[in-house]
C-alpha cells in the first residue's frame, strides 16, 4: 500500500508540499526516481516541516484542527433543518471536514443550490462529482455537499439560518 498526500489542508495551503508513505521495499527506487524527475525541490521547506514534526508541533496542530472540525461539525448538525422537501436526513459523520446529504432528484439540487445562492451560502451539488460515464441515473447523482472544517460556528449558523430561509424549512 502506498500512501500519498500533501500538507495543503492539514498545514498551510501555500507550503506546498506532498509525501509518499512507501513500503520499505519501494523506497529505492522511489527514491531513484525522484532524483531524476524532480531535480528543484525545496528542501529547506522540507527541513522546516520535519523539524515542525520532530518537535510535536504537528501533532498538537493535528489535535487542535480536529476539535475545531468536531466543533463545527457539531454546529452544523445542531442548526440544520430537520424537514427540507425533497431532502434526506443528514448522515452520522464520525469524521472529516464535509458532509453529503442526497437529493430526491437533479432538478430539486439545482433548485437548492441556486436558492443558497440567492442568499449567499456555498453549497456544492453532489452530482458535479460524478464522472460523466457514469451508470447510475442522474436523480440518484443528487446531493448537497456541505463543508464545514474552514467556517467559524457563529458562520455556520447564520448560513443554516439563511438557509432555512431561503428553502422555507
Amino acid at each position: 500500500m502506498i500512501y500519498v498526500g500533501t500538507f495543503g489542508k492539514v498545514a498551510f495551503p501555500a507550503l506546498r508540499l506532498g509525501y509518499l508513505v512507501l513500503p520499505p521495499t519501494l523506497v529505492q527506487a522511489f527514491a531513484q526516481r525522484r532524483a531524476v524527475d524532480v531535480r528543484h525541490s525545496e528542501v529547506s521547506t522540507q527541513a522546516v516541516m520535519a523539524e515542525f514534526m520532530a518537535a510535536g508541533h504537528f501533532q498538537r496542530h493535528i489535535r487542535r484542527m480536529r476539535r475545531a472540525a468536531l466543533s463545527r461539525r457539531n454546529t452544523l448538525l445542531a442548526a440544520w433543518p430537520q424537514a427540507i422537501g425533497g431532502v434526506g436526513p443528514l448522515p452520522g459523520v464520525a469524521a472529516g471536514l464535509h458532509l453529503t446529504v442526497r437529493v430526491d432528484s437533479l432538478a430539486r439540487e439545482q433548485e437548492l443550490l441556486a436558492q443558497a445562492a440567492s442568499v449567499e451560502v456555498e453549497v456544492a451539488g453532489l452530482s458535479s462529482y460524478w464522472l460523466p460515464q457514469t451508470t447510475l441515473p442522474e436523480d440518484q447523482r443528487a446531493g448537497l455537499v456541505l463543508g464545514f472544517a474552514a467556517v467559524p460556528e457563529a458562520d455556520i449558523q447564520a448560513a443554516v439560518s439563511r438557509l432555512r430561509q431561503a428553502w422555507r424549512a
